[in-house]
């Protein structure tokens, strides 16, 4: 087969105008995670059953070998970055790992946390677990620190997940939020608006989903209990 041969003023002229595109999409997205409860214009994925059994058992078994395990609280609200969301913890308790000191604020970064604004629609990745709520103390299980040099402060950055098989993230919040609000679906769309749902820890498509997901929690919390000093 034949190449064709690319004048260079056109391979230049075709970069510049990726380059002007991704800028146009950066300042849109931009704009739309700065308005004030901008996630209650977006849509957000529900597990559908036979994910969500496969996930919870995985998860089960695999967690409690994570090399660092925490309780912590959100210090800030999920701050999304072009297709990637972060968010600042305090560490509260370490459980496994000699990373994490308690008492020093840290960032948390999931792979299964952005905020996608498309074309075709605004949605988010939550990893089917609600954002972190500040007020509130999370048991979180990380797998290593991370280096990030694009628009991340000097605070340590650990990864929070990690393991492409498990799709639920590995967060769960010590207090008991709302876990009620199923929105069943039909077809292949698993997406329902997150301001109906959003009172939820976990998103879920039928209630044998979420009683799966919830069971999957407190197996968690109950091989790493608040200490007795920290209860509220």
């Amino acid at each position: 087969m034949k190449l064709r041969h690319i004048p260079p003023l056109l391979f230049l002229a075709a970069v510049v105008g990726f380059g002007v595109h991704g800028v146009q999409m950066r300042q849109t997205y931009t704009d739309i995670t700065a308005q004030p409860q901008y996630q209650d214009t977006f849509t957000v994925g529900e597990i559908p059953e036979e994910a969500c059994f496969h996930a919870c058992q995985l998860m089960t078994q695999d967690l409690p070998s994570f090399p660092i395990i925490a309780r912590v609280t959100p210090t800030s609200p999920q701050v999304p970055q072009f297709y990637v969301s972060k968010q600042k913890f305090q560490v509260l308790e370490v459980f496994a790992g000699d990373q994490l000191t308690v008492g020093e604020e840290i960032w948390l970064l999931a792979e299964l946390w952005a905020a996608l604004p498309q074309p075709q629609g605004r949605y988010l990745q939550t990893g089917f677990v609600n954002y972190p709520q500040p007020g509130r103390d999370y048991l979180v299980f990380l797998s290593r620190e991370v280096e990030v040099v694009d628009g991340f402060p000097e605070l340590p950055t650990y990864l929070l997940g990690g393991d492409p098989r498990h799709v639920i993230t590995p967060i769960f919040c010590y207090e008991e939020p709302e876990t009620s609000i199923i929105i069943e679906q039909e077809g292949f769309s698993t997406y329902v608006s997150y301001a109906e749902v959003k009172s939820n820890e976990f998103f879920a498509t039928t209630p044998a989903t979420m009683d799966a997901m919830v069971e999957l929690k407190h197996t968690m919390l109950e091989q790493y209990p608040r200490s007795i000093s920290a209860q509220p």
